[in-house]
């Protein structure tokens, strides 16, 4: 296999891929064959990104899911674990979580030349000392990342000062003209999640079906 991200803890796992660099590397069947020669030839014009969420115990599943589903704590049934509305939130918030949704503009900043970055914040924050936090975070973004530089912050800080903080990154790109705004991978990956439609194998809903005639003999 190829390049891949990978974040995860004993109860869950997200994966962010190119599947067809997957496929060629992995690939058996005759169809993966297909694909993996067309892909090295360049015949594709788009890519295909996979972002997996694996959710990888019983009790965290049972947890999860009765969010959802009311009336009901444990031993859920697949039919009722297959649902494209539960998905889509659990991998928006599993991404999100990641990438410590609100600073994501961070990046962009952390990109400027150090004299546009400092007028931008002292133009934009009157108060020296949110001023001094914002400009330290962008220049922690360049040395050690957005995860770390935000869990930094937030050993320091309350809740409510870490939100203000998101408030005043947020204004600082509101007009912004940065080239990096419609490139942010973060940003349009986020929003790709939230409008994404599921797709599974048609063949899913067989499995279903006689999953829910086997219960019923039972």
């Amino acid at each position: 296999m190829g390049h891949y991200v990978k974040f995860y803890n004993s109860s869950q796992s997200l994966v962010i891929y190119d599947k067809l660099d997957e496929i060629s590397c992995n690939g058996t069947t005759n169809l993966e064959a297909s694909i993996s020669e067309q892909y090295k030839k360049g015949k594709f014009k788009k890519g295909a990104l996979r972002i997996e969420l694996s959710i990888q115990k019983k009790q965290t599943v049972d947890s999860v899911l009765s969010r959802f589903i009311e009336g009901k704590k444990k031993d859920f049934t697949l039919r009722e674990a297959y649902s494209t509305s539960i998905s889509k939130t659990l991998i928006r918030e599993a991404f999100e979580k990641v990438y410590v949704g609100g600073f994501g503009g961070l990046m962009r900043l952390s990109r400027l030349k150090d004299e546009e970055l400092y007028r931008r914040v002292k133009n934009e924050i009157k108060n020296v000392r949110q001023r001094g936090v914002v400009y330290m975070l962008a220049h922690r973004v360049r040395a050690v990342g957005l995860k770390e530089s935000i869990e930094e912050l937030r050993s320091d800080v309350s809740e409510a000062t870490l939100n203000r903080y998101k408030k005043q990154v947020d204004s600082l790109l509101k007009d912004s003209t940065l080239k990096w705004d419609s490139a942010n991978p973060i940003s349009y990956l986020s929003n790709k999640l939230k409008r994404y439609t599921p797709v599974l194998p048609k063949r899913f809903e067989l499995v279903l079906d006689c999953a829910a005639k086997d219960s019923e003999i039972v």
